[in-house]
């Protein structure tokens, strides 16, 4: 009998195992290893109490860069995003295709970041054998100030309207003819 229960017992800390490792993989995008939305959500909370700025960007012209030098170019971009978000200890999201959040901690000045890691972005990349492109990213930037947590207590709330309002300002960089970064109460113009 104690064999039984031993083998049960294995069995079931081996599952309990797998069941966490799965929920940490459910969480995090294939492609690039940063959160994915589902990730996001689940660390919301902490990176509620160290992030100053929320911003929400993506690669001008993406399609174009897909269709000239195809997918698996456009994934190394994609990557390259993310290994440039990684680079520069920020905390990364990608919501799907070309489109990443990128949440700024505390101490650090967001805009001033957001701007270099947007020229870091136009360096040449190599997408395969002998063929390098460039890219641009268009932003969206919102400080938590604006809109402060103790208005919206519940935090699923508090980052929808802050994300709701970067995106808002990365369709306002597109519009404005795109390679740019808009912020708290100014356009911050063509990245460098």
């Amino acid at each position: 009998m104690n064999t039984i229960v031993n083998a049960l017992m294995t069995a079931l800390q081996h599952s309990v195992q797998a069941q966490l490792q799965l929920g940490e993989l459910v969480g995090i995008d294939d492609l690039t290893g940063l959160y994915n939305r589902r990730g996001m959500r689940a660390q919301w909370p902490t990176l509620a109490e160290v992030t100053t700025t929320v911003a929400v960007c993506d690669i001008d012209h993406f399609k174009m860069i897909n269709d000239r030098y195809g997918h698996d170019a456009g994934d190394v971009m994609i990557c390259r995003i993310a290994d440039l978000i990684r680079a520069f200890n920020l905390t990364g999201v990608r919501f799907g295709g070309d489109e990443f959040a990128v949440f700024i901690p505390t101490g650090v000045d967001g805009l001033t970041t957001l701007h270099t890691l947007a020229a870091a972005c136009t360096a040449p990349v190599t997408v395969a054998h002998n063929i390098t492109a460039t890219m641009t990213i268009s932003v969206g930037a919102v400080s938590l100030q604006e809109i402060p947590r103790r208005e919206h207590p519940d935090p699923d709330l508090h980052l929808s309207r802050l994300l709701r309002r970067a995106d808002n300002r990365l369709y306002a960089a597109k519009a404005f003819g795109r390679a740019r970064i808009i912020g708290p109460a100014k356009n911050l113009g063509p990245n460098q």
